[in-house]
């Protein structure tokens, strides 16, 4: 991640991740922007808002998207992300 303040979307309906991606970044010294969002929806829309620079997503989902076709959809959309 080069950005100091890295903007991570996090998808996730349990709102787990979230938390844990926090702590790891912040062990690490970034103070991240985590953008958390419950389903695939909601993120593909963050996605077209901006360029994340990291999305992490869990394996199911609350909608009919889970975590790998969000990540197939998200890498469609942009090729360089993470």
């Amino acid at each position: 991640m080069p950005s100091i303040n890295p903007r991570v979307i996090v998808a996730d309906a349990r709102n787990s991740l979230h938390y844990l991606v926090r702590a790891a970044l912040e062990l690490m010294d970034r103070r991240p922007r985590l953008i958390e969002t419950y389903n695939g929806d909601d993120a593909m829309q963050e996605l077209k808002i901006g360029v994340p620079d990291l999305l992490i997503t869990a394996h199911t989902l609350v909608d009919t998207t889970n975590g790998p076709i969000l990540a197939l959809m998200a890498k469609r959309e942009i090729a360089a992300l993470p």
